[in-house]
C-alpha cells in the first residue's frame, strides 16, 4: 500500500488519503508486537490532521459542485 501511494501523481485528489494513511499503517505495523512510542503516537496524530485536512477540502469542493 505504501509503494501505490509514493507512487500515485500527488496532485490526484485522493492522494493524501492514500498516503497518510498508509503512513499510518507502517507506524502500526513497525510496533506490532510492542508499544507505540511517543515520536510514533505524534507521527499517528498527524497523518490523522493531514486526513481530516484532506477530508474537509474534498467536502468544499463536492460542495461547490
Amino acid at each position: 500500500m505504501a509503494e501505490l501511494a509514493q507512487s500515485t501523481a500527488e496532485h490526484h485528489p485522493y492522494w493524501g488519503l492514500l498516503y497518510h494513511s498508509s503512513e499510518m499503517a507502517d507506524e502500526v505495523l513497525r510496533s506490532w508486537d510492542g508499544a507505540l512510542t511517543t515520536s510514533q503516537a505524534e507521527d499517528i496524530r498527524w497523518s490523522i490532521r493531514e486526513i481530516e485536512s484532506v477530508l474537509d477540502r474534498l467536502v468544499r469542493d463536492s460542495a461547490r459542485e
